[in-house]
């Protein structure tokens, strides 16, 4: 039976008809996610920094460098960070944490340190940055913080997303990819020199791992046996 509207109850039940009706509320089911897919290099937004990955990339170990409120392009290992100026939240004032990275920031306004611990693991390359930092949102492409990371195996394969970027809380931990909830942090490719680029919005580590799995909700990625 039909439900009644509740306009026509009190008549129907004086006339001795109401007869009984239960509801069924059906909730609405969440959407899932999912991640775009890795592009390469020629459709990463206009803008970002163009530089060539070279064999000088390819050593690992601790490493600092020193970052000014002008920013620039500094080595990491296997890899190299792009500031644009005024792009560094100051640790100083600023929140840290996931519910924060679009939040906006003070900048720094004298040069902060910044370690970046780079190795790679059964082919995977890994890079963790110390302190933790975010950094100044914006809409503009420009003003977004690269980080690139060289694995010598990309060059010349098909297989793009085996060299997707992933967040990693700690080393060891659980890999994320940003990209599921958030598109402008997905992974590009120059197969050409083996580089992998992205967006980053703040500072802890990153890796590149060939076949992980993702869950395709919540971004949370299994890592895998078969690397780069």
């Amino acid at each position: 039976m039909r439900c009644i509207n509740w306009k026509t109850v009190s008549t129907l039940m004086a006339m001795g008809i109401l007869g009984g009706c239960s509801e069924t509320i059906v909730q609405p089911t969440p959407t899932a996610l999912k991640a775009p897919e890795t592009a390469s290099m020629a459709s990463a937004p206009g803008g970002r920094p163009s530089f060539n990955m070279t064999a000088s990339f390819s050593q690992s170990g601790p490493g600092s460098f020193v970052v000014g409120p002008e920013g620039g392009v500094f080595q990491t290992g296997n890899g190299a960070v792009y500031f644009p100026a005024n792009s560094i939240c100051d640790p100083a004032t600023s929140t840290y944490g996931v519910d924060t990275w679009d939040n906006a920031c003070r900048t720094i306004t004298a040069p902060i340190t910044i370690t970046a611990v780079t190795w790679v693991e059964n082919g995977r390359t890994q890079v963790d940055f110390t302190p933790e930092l975010r950094f100044a949102p914006s809409s503009n492409p420009t003003r977004w913080v690269w980080l690139y990371m060289h694995a010598p195996s990309l060059a010349g394969t098909t297989n793009l997303e085996a060299f997707k970027i992933f967040y990693v809380k700690a080393p060891g931990g659980a890999l994320v990819d940003e990209s599921v909830t958030d598109a402008t942090q997905r992974t590009y490719v120059d197969m050409r020199t083996g580089t992998s680029l992205r967006r980053v919005k703040h500072f802890s580590g990153y890796v590149i791992v060939s076949g992980g799995k993702c869950d395709s909700l919540t971004g949370t990625c299994a890592d895998s046996t078969t690397t780069p």
